[in-house]
């Protein structure tokens, strides 16, 4: 059973004092919203108290004007006595800091005196002022591996910080074990209170059920029941509506720089663990309203002002892993024009529509996305690295097709993917692989070109070195790769190290120093302290001047 309570205040100018971390506020991370939730240019400010009532928010700049808000907050409970568990969230309060001026390095304060920090606002819809440049992680659970994949976005490349983050979905891994939320979002405060992060869901947020930590054999008192988005929704901020939240419509579209950000649900109309929804007229509803939302969205596109145009969602199509496949159509990643309705409507040659939505999915957004230019899709899911060449209807088509990466590579708890697929198999599309090393990746956009770069994690390196990518020119000029040897394990074993899943960690107070900025965690540890990177708190603050 659950309950969700709510309480919405109206925004208003507040006296904001200073700085540190008290017991009331904890796990603090900042979003990206949207004209969508009325709030143009603005960042969301969340966080969890003890306290249920609202906070005053204030951001301030010595370059722009001073901009005061509150909070609204929920919070909720699990009971599922069965099962002997039972949960109550923290209030989870997010307050929207809207109109603020691009790239401008902004102070804020939540409450009286419980936190302050400091973020740079982002690149305004169509700004071209510096290069757009966003941090991306699949699948990131929360061990050391996930760690240091977290503090490799914290590198400069190229001298420059990323401007954001984005998550390809399974954040937490929590699996409706609750108490995960807490720690994971507490572990992330570090970087997430200053890097904007936001993202898409995916099965662990939605349909994976059994709780945090659990492969097989389950632990009997850790059958929890699937989330069905409800860590999700009430704690990741995105621009979506409550009518939205309430019909667990999770899509939404971001304009950041030059990049016009798509983010799709491929579990839209899953409900937990009930996969008898497949086929329902409700679950065909939701997949039909997500695809005439992503028209709509695409078509209104303006290129002269976002000229690259990035889809991210959870579950890759195009993967040559063994892991996570489907079928609609006999040959592997055909989907015939007699099967495409059928394979829509949940019914496929191989695989299982309510685990793997994206083979039907695929089956309509294909040519969607063909036809609106999307330059790229990126996704996680699969817990390796994969880049493709450009691609329409499992052919290599440099001019219907576009490029799929998958970055599943975060380095959670289940390790790598693997093995890949029979060699005879695997088409020639499939231009990179790697699922030794964890990693993220970045996207950078000029008008006059796009990158992407994945990053194999390397704590030894002061500066993020890529280890693969590709560059897309704005003129049609060739593609130009960095060369990598397809890497590959022939089993998903691994030895990783995972935090306590039922303790949260102190957390460094934050201060107005400048020396330090909260930056105390184990990510932290790995690369300045056991390591003696170079890379140190000071470059984080240099990315805020």
């Amino acid at each position: 059973m659950v309950k969700v309570f709510g309480y919405i205040s109206a925004a208003a100018t507040a006296a904001v004092a200073i700085n540190w971390v008290s017991a009331e506020v904890t796990q603090v991370h900042l979003g990206i919203s949207s004209p969508a939730v009325d709030c143009i240019n603005g960042v969301a400010v969340s966080f969890a108290s003890t306290l249920g009532e609202a906070y005053a928010v204030k951001a301030t700049s010595d370059k722009a004007k001073t901009v005061t808000t509150t909070s609204t907050f929920v919070n909720y409970e699990v009971s599922e006595p069965e099962y002997n568990y039972t949960y109550k969230s923290p209030y989870l309060h997010t307050a929207l800091l809207c109109d603020l001026a691009e790239t401008t390095k902004y102070q804020y304060m939540i409450g009286e005196s419980e936190f302050t920090g400091s973020f740079v606002s982002l690149l305004h819809p169509g700004s071209d002022t510096e290069e757009t440049i966003l941090g991306v992680i699949g699948d990131p659970g929360d061990t050391t591996s996930s760690e240091t994949t977290f503090a490799e976005q914290a590198k400069t490349f190229e001298g420059k910080h990323i401007q954001a983050l984005v998550i390809a979905g399974d954040y937490s891994y929590a699996n409706g074990q609750h108490l995960q939320w807490d720690n994971w979002f507490t572990e992330q405060q570090n970087l997430t209170s200053i890097y904007p992060m936001t993202g898409i869901n995916g099965n662990h947020e939605t349909i994976t059920s059994s709780g945090h930590l659990n492969m097989y054999p389950y632990p009997e008192d850790m059958t929890l029941e699937a989330e069905n988005y409800l860590g999700y929704i009430n704690r990741v901020y995105t621009p979506i509506t409550e009518k939205a939240k309430a019909a667990l419509h999770t899509w939404f579209s971001l304009d950041i720089g030059l990049i016009h950000c798509v983010f799709l649900d491929d579990y839209t109309g899953s409900r937990g663990t009930n996969s008898t929804v497949v086929g329902t007229k409700e679950w065909l509803a939701d997949r039909d309203a997500q695809l005439e939302w992503v028209k709509s969205d695409l078509e209104g596109m303006d290129r002269s002002k976002t000229p690259w145009v990035v889809v991210f969602k959870h579950n890759p199509y195009y993967n040559t892993w063994t892991n996570h496949q489907c079928q609609c159509s006999s040959t592997i990643f055909d989907i015939n024009d007699a099967d495409a309705d059928k394979c829509w409507n949940g019914t496929y040659y191989s695989g299982a529509a309510y685990t793997e939505p994206q083979c039907g999915q695929m089956a309509k957004w294909e040519e969607v996305f063909s036809a609106n230019g999307v330059n790229v899709m990126i996704t996680g899911h699969v817990h390796a690295y994969e880049r493709s060449a450009k691609v329409y209807k499992n052919k290599e088509d440099a001019t219907r097709g576009i490029y799929h990466v998958t970055t599943g590579s975060g380095g959670n708890y289940e390790g790598h993917a693997g093995p890949r697929l029979d060699s005879s198999l695997i088409p020639s599309w499939s231009l990179a692989a790697n699922n030794v090393t964890f990693g993220g990746s970045r996207v950078i956009a000029t008008r006059e070109s796009f990158r992407f770069l994945w990053f194999a994690n390397d704590i030894s390196t002061v500066e993020a070195v890529p280890t693969d990518g590709f560059t897309i020119y704005a003129d049609g000029s060739d593609v130009i790769t960095w060369p990598q040897t397809n890497s590959s394990l022939e089993t998903s074993s691994t030895e990783i190290t995972t935090p306590n899943a039922t303790t949260i960690p102190e957390l460094t107070p934050h201060t107005t120093s400048g020396a330090h900025h909260g930056i105390g965690s184990l990510w932290w540890s790995l690369l300045s302290g056991l390591l003696c990177c170079a890379v140190t708190i000071d470059s984080l603050e240099m990315a805020l001047k």
